[in-house]
């Protein structure tokens, strides 16, 4: 069998872990929510618990070569620190540095979004595509570019983060301490957060029904709009736009021919890029960005794991 490598994924929602073979193939994989928790070793001690796992199922034993990890930002590429805006236990925690030390292989860092968008131009939808934008639509909203065939990172490191365009200037406060990012009007807990804020409204909705209005989550904001809840569909309306402005603002500035969207909440389907493609025809107007395409990921909920798999290969390869 061929050279594989460690794979981890980590998000403010799941971490993840897998073994990834030379060939894109998730050869064994495992996965536990993320510890809410402000003991920065407690959330080490899980990844460390996950990889491992991972590689015990895999049975390839000295094979892994290398380890890839996209991990949330921002990040500080040439030192190995992570800081993610949804684990705030982890402010400049030396995640490259332990990895190498518990394991005994070289690791790469990249920011998660940049790993699945490597995944994607490498294994996925964006195959054929030296110029495309990937995108994780999840607990946030982040972005990475990958421009003549390659990542482009930036003076920091940190390029792609079209989560922090503006959508609404007068919109909802963000993490970053902006207002009306994309990622404020379009990630999981921001759907979920304007679906009860229209709650409050005294408005009726199906999102009543559920009896839980302070644990409704996007999925619910997506079922209640599947059901025909015409303010849950308003929410995913709102969402789509506001990605739809990030996705041409991306396009415009970078020449972009093709956008490749993943996460928990692409899983809404034509919830969410119905009001995309519509709203691209309003914002996306210049004459090379017109043809912008939006596609969901190929590879499914395991994108994540192929992404940062996709880093270390790169690397090693």
């Amino acid at each position: 069998m061929s050279e594989a490598v460690l794979a981890i994924d980590v998000g403010g929602t799941k971490l993840a872990a897998g073994v990834v073979s030379s060939g894109g193939r998730v050869l064994s994989s495992s996965s536990h929510a993320t510890p809410r928790s402000d003991d920065a070793e407690a959330v080490y001690s899980a990844v460390l618990d996950l990889a491992r796992e991972a590689l015990d199922a895999s049975g390839m034993g000295g094979q892994v070569t290398a380890i890839g990890v996209g991990c949330g930002g921002p990040l500080k590429l040439r030192e190995g620190l992570v800081s993610p805006l949804n684990i705030p236990a982890w402010r400049d925690f030396p995640l490259v540095r332990r990895l190498e030390l518990d394991f005994g292989l070289p690791a790469f860092l990249d920011n998660d979004a940049l790993a699945f968008a490597l995944g994607e131009h490498t294994f996925g939808a964006g195959r054929g595509h030296p110029d495309m934008l990937g995108v994780v639509v999840s607990t946030g909203v982040g972005g990475g570019v990958v421009t003549g065939g390659r990542l482009l990172h930036g003076h920091s490191g940190n390029a792609g983060h079209v989560g922090h365009v503006i959508a609404e200037p007068d919109g909802p406060q963000c993490l970053c301490g902006a207002r009306g990012c994309v990622e404020a009007i379009a990630s999981g807990p921001s759907i979920a957060r304007l679906a009860v804020a229209g709650l409050r409204t005294g408005g009726p909705s199906l999102l009543r029904e559920t009896g839980h209005a302070d644990r409704i989550t996007a999925r619910d904001v997506a079922e209640a709009a599947r059901r025909g809840d015409e303010p849950s569909r308003e929410v995913f309306e709102r969402a789509g736009r506001a990605l739809a402005i990030g996705f041409a603002a991306a396009a415009a500035i970078v020449d972009l021919d093709l956008v490749v969207v993943g996460g928990g909440v692409s899983s809404a389907g034509d919830l969410l890029f119905g009001p995309i493609r519509r709203e691209l025809g309003t914002y996306a107007r210049l004459e090379f960005v017109r043809g912008l395409r939006v596609v969901r990921t190929e590879n499914g909920d395991r994108a994540g794991l192929i992404g940062a798999a996709a880093l270390a290969l790169a690397r090693t390869g």
